[in-house]
């Protein structure tokens, strides 16, 4: 049972603040407790809450996602240009928040990704992701060499500018661009992208959710190489990091939109599928 509701709202959108206090009203009218990330730590209003509702973009969304550490649905309100997770649009929320106190929701378990960054032997640092793991290089470093391990199995030596490891979520954001394939978001797979790669049959890989994957940096001139989860935060990777890639055991738990299949919103934001 819904008692409380954290409400939380990237305040860079232009009208943020108005719509999570629309949002808070909604929610006391139904004599549900309502918690924002005004005083409240992200991690605060989640410990706190039986439900998050999301006001943002993606980034919102993505940022959140990495805050939670227990099992609790999250609704996405899209207030950016492009809301790909974020589904529900704003003349849709008091629709949507109504379905979900009456129970009438859907929810998308989404494979989270963790990644651990292996120095000297000790794990200096790790970081999760909903989309993707990226280790690239810098605008004026020179091109990578990065190894694939998987499973303990040298796969390939990549020349490139960096390597993607993209959750099926994440195979709609930055692998797409570097044209890695659309999974559907209930396959359990990773999606391997490399970036301008030097050869050009060193095409993206779809390993099984359960592959432990490794990427070293071998690259004598790596001066200015970098690992980035989610396009948010990261870390300085030196020559002879490893990053070790597996998935999360605890999935994000997002709520889709009762108005539009999956399929739709890739017609919507892609126009994928359209006849030209």
């Amino acid at each position: 049972m819904i008692k409380t509701v954290g409400v939380i709202a990237n305040p860079s959108k232009k009208k943020a603040l108005a719509y999570q206090k629309k949002v808070v009203s909604i929610l006391r009218k139904k004599k549900i407790m309502a918690i924002t990330d005004e005083k409240l730590s992200r991690h605060e209003v989640i410990r706190m809450s039986d439900l998050i509702i999301a006001l943002g973009g993606d980034g919102t969304l993505l940022n959140i996602a990495r805050h939670i550490n227990k099992k609790i649905d999250v609704l996405g309100i899209n207030l950016g240009d492009f809301g790909f997770l974020t589904e529900i649009k704003t003349n849709e929320i008091k629709a949507a928040i109504d379905e979900v106190l009456e129970g009438k929701y859907t929810v998308s378990l989404r494979q989270v990704i963790n990644a651990g960054i292996i120095r000297d032997d000790k794990i200096i640092n790790s970081f999760s992701a909903l989309n993707d793991i990226v280790v690239s290089r810098g605008s004026l470093s020179r091109i990578l060499t990065l190894e694939l391990i998987i499973n303990n199995e040298q796969v390939a030596v990549y020349l490139c500018d960096g390597l993607i490891v993209a959750s099926a979520t994440g195979s709609t954001a930055y692998s797409l661009s570097a044209g890695g394939p659309i999974l559907h978001p209930e396959v359990k797979a990773f999606v391997v992208s490399p970036i301008c790669p030097h050869t050009l049959s060193n095409r993206p890989l779809v390993l099984p959710m359960t592959s432990d994957i490794r990427i070293k940096v071998v690259s004598q001139e790596a001066k200015d190489v970098a690992l980035v989860a989610d396009g948010q935060e990261g870390i300085k990777l030196k020559n002879g990091d490893i990053v070790r890639i597996n998935k999360a055991k605890r999935p994000f738990r997002l709520i889709t939109s009762s108005k539009r299949s999956y399929f739709a919103i890739l017609n919507e934001k892609l126009k994928w599928g359209r006849v030209r």
